[in-house]
């Protein structure tokens, strides 16, 4: 069954890292308890439940969740690849820049300026396209990703297509 993650804004300031660390960790902020570890999901499973299946769930698949010719460019720029950090250290993550229908919304201030997109798409080939992610069975998703979820690597950040937080 597939499912989707959310956050309560405005109810509570909207942090998708935060979303991110506690479906995979299912770890109360507050008390730092675990709380119903049976449900915690693996980290593939839980940007799944924030890009491709929530727009699967709104009708939206042929336009938004995955990085595809046609498709919308809204990604994140992540600082690190959240497949390859100890879960307990997703909520360390920072968004380093943000990029709806392909103009640059946010950007983290400590990274110097570039001129026009900060992501140069002529680096992602190769060993930065990645590659096979749905094809793999759970638990062993590979240190990169295909580009139908596309965490892309490009000057040091990850790339995770989906919904901006």
């Amino acid at each position: 069954m597939i499912f989707t993650t959310h956050h309560d804004a405005p109810v509570a300031f909207p942090d998708s890292i935060r979303v991110l660390s506690a479906t995979v960790t299912c770890k109360a902020r507050g008390s730092g308890n675990v709380i119903g570890p049976a449900q915690s999901v693996y980290v593939i499973t839980a940007l799944k439940a924030m890009t491709i299946w929530p727009a699967y769930q709104y009708f939206e698949e042929a336009s938004k969740g995955s990085i595809e010719t046609g498709k919308l460019a809204d990604i994140v720029v992540l600082s690190a690849d959240p497949t390859s950090v100890e879960p307990k250290a997703l909520d360390q993550l920072k968004v380093v820049e943000t990029i709806k229908e392909g103009a640059t919304i946010y950007r983290l201030e400590a990274l110097p300026q570039r001129a026009g997109t900060s992501v140069d798409w002529s680096t992602l080939s190769g060993s930065h396209a990645l590659a096979g992610l749905f094809g793999a069975p759970e638990g062993e998703c590979p240190g990169d990703f295909s580009t139908e979820l596309a965490v892309l690597m490009s000057g040091g950040g990850h790339v995770a297509a989906g919904s901006a937080p």
